[in-house]
C-alpha cells in the first residue's frame, strides 16, 4: 500500500532537523528515529506541511478524515497532538494557537528545561 501524502504526493516531510515518514510511521528527531501512530505521524505531516501558517483544527480534520470525520473529531485530535507532544523530545515544540490549530518550532535553551511530571504530562510548575 502506498501511504504518501494524497495532497502533496510525498511519503516524507521535514523541518527544523523534525522529518516524519509516513511509510514507517516515525519521527525523526536530529536522526534519533521516535516511534508515532499512523495518525500522529499524518498530524504531523499535516503541521510540518502548514508551515509556517497555523494548521488549523478544520484543515487538520479535513486532512485525517476526508471528509467522514467522527462526531469527537476534535477531541481526537487533541489527543493525537497530547499523544505526540509526549513521544517527541523536548526540543520540538507542538504548538496551540487558542481557537485556530497548530504549528511546530524548535524550543530555546528555557523551554527545553521544562520539567514535566511523568505520570500526568502536566508541567510540573502547574502541580506545583
Amino acid at each position: 500500500m502506498n501511504k504518501c501524502c494524497p495532497h502533496c504526493g510525498s511519503p516524507r516531510s521535514s523541518l527544523y532537523g523534525v522529518a516524519v515518514d509516513l511509510l514507517s510511521n516515525e519521527a525523526v528527531v536530529d536522526g534519533v528515529r521516535h516511534k508515532v501512530s499512523a495518525r500522529e505521524a499524518e498530524l504531523l505531516h499535516i503541521i510540518i506541511d502548514c508551515h509556517p501558517r497555523v494548521a488549523t483544527m478544520d484543515h487538520i480534520i479535513e486532512r485525517i478524515y476526508a471528509g467522514h470525520e467522527p462526531e469527537d473529531a476534535y477531541n481526537t485530535v487533541k489527543a493525537f497532538v497530547w499523544r505526540l507532544r509526549r513521544k517527541l523530545p523536548a526540543s520540538v515544540v507542538i504548538e496551540t494557537v487558542q481557537r485556530k490549530g497548530h504549528t511546530i518550532k524548535r524550543a530555546d535553551a528555557s523551554e527545553r528545561k521544562r520539567d514535566f511530571n511523568s505520570a500526568s504530562g502536566i508541567p510540573a510548575e502547574v502541580l506545583r
